[in-house]
């Protein structure tokens, strides 16, 4: 439980969309120059989307304490620097989101202590620290909570969910949501105050998927960044977050989409127009609330398959290999699947996983046999989001 609370909060507060954003001008190399202090590993590694939108993992050697980074990027953008990990979570203290700016930066960083690093030279990294600093009084709760929630998990997967269990992991969750709406508040002050900050622009996405803020908000933050913020890729992310939420709400036209299946057979959304629901459910091998959902999606395909409707899955997996295993460690072989990479409907250079507007996973849509859109959810609902899916599909195919 505990990790699939800490992979949302990142959703929400350090990840890009996952969708790509083309014709980005580029704005310059960066040079990060780095002291490690302690027991420092061989290598470390920096996570960062360059100046066109793809994605780099770049390794360096750590030689007597220094290291040095060097890329191409798109103005100000978020990354993450990485020592020797020992777990897979943004708890993990060889973690740490950093901020990158075109031109000459320094840090200072400790083995073990990833986030207590001071960084010169990134503007935007002095606004993420103003950040840190207004929600540093909600950090004593946060790990309050998740202790006890991975605690209660632990008991409730040893012994099962008794009624003590469930009662002690409801008051949790209660508990949990009243946090989010706590941070959540602290980053509406954050975006008010430093409404030109390419750290706002970083907040906007999880703030529109989260459902933060309104459309409308959210379009008026925009037009206000600065020129360096806007055509920047946090910027230009946030314009394209916007629009690709207003085409694909509730109510609207689904978008086709033509690949292959798991097994290389033909798959096509349009065979099942006129004859059967589709649940869409947009996931990764290396996303832990996907796994969380994945009980309940197998409940509800064993509830509805045969009664005229149908499941796919949909990976945003670039590791053929890690996505088939997965399918069959997770035991969801059952219904459809596909990798959003083989889409071969690409609407200027757009795959299935844009033209949705999935920015995070898990998201899972319902579209109905004329073809239109009747339920979204971002994030993992499990099984209160669960319910209102099995309410639906009730309603429209019976038991």
């Amino acid at each position: 439980m505990r990790s699939i609370r800490i992979v949302l909060f990142v959703q929400v507060l350090f990840c890009l969309p996952l969708f790509a954003i083309a014709q980005l001008p580029a704005s310059g190399r960066f040079v990060l120059t780095g002291i490690i202090n302690g027991n420092a590993p061989a290598q470390l590694k920096l996570r960062y989307a360059d100046s066109v939108g793809k994605w780099h993992l770049d390794s360096t050697t750590v030689n007597q304490g220094r290291f040095e980074f060097r890329g191409t990027i798109n103005g100000p953008t978020i990354s993450q620097l990485m020592g020797k990990l020992i777990s897979k979570t943004t708890e993990d203290p060889n973690f740490t989101p950093i901020f990158l700016e075109p031109g000459l930066m320094e840090i200072k960083v400790i083995v073990d202590d990833f986030k207590s690093a001071s960084i010169k030279g990134s503007g935007a990294q002095i606004d993420y620290e103003k950040l840190m600093e207004m929600e540093r009084p909600l950090d004593i709760e946060r790990a309050i909570l998740l202790k006890a929630i991975d605690s209660v998990d632990k008991k409730i997967a040893l012994t099962g969910e008794t009624k003590n269990l469930k009662n002690q992991m409801d008051s949790l969750n209660y508990r949990w949501a009243v946090w989010v709406n706590s941070n959540t508040e602290i980053r509406r002050r954050f975006i008010r105050a430093y409404g030109s900050s390419a750290v706002t622009a970083n907040l906007m996405h999880g703030m529109i998927y989260g459902n933060k803020i309104s459309l409308d908000s959210a379009e008026i933050i925009y037009n206000r960044f600065p020129i360096t913020v806007k055509n920047s890729l946090l910027g230009q992310a946030v314009k394209t977050t916007i629009a690709g939420k207003r085409a694909i709400v509730v109510g609207a036209k689904a978008p086709f989409f033509n690949g292959t299946d798991i097994a290389g057979k033909p798959l096509h959304s349009e065979d099942y127009l006129g004859k059967k629901y589709v649940l869409l459910n947009f996931w990764a091998s290396w996303c832990a609330p996907c796994h969380d959902e994945m009980p309940y999606l197998n409940k509800l395909y064993d509830k509805y398959s045969k009664n005229g409707f149908e499941m796919i899955g949909v990976s945003i997996d670039n590791d053929r290999s890690a996505w088939k295993k997965d399918i069959i460690k997770s035991k969801v072989g059952r219904w459809k699947h596909m990798l959003a990479l083989d889409d071969s409907v690409k609407t200027q250079g757009k795959q299935v996983s844009d033209r949705f507007a999935i920015g995070v996973v898990p998201t899972v849509l319902l579209i109905d046999r004329a073809g239109l859109i009747i339920y979204r959810n971002e994030g993992s609902g499990k099984a209160e989001e669960m319910k209102k899916l099995d309410a639906l599909l009730y309603s429209a195919l019976g038991n």
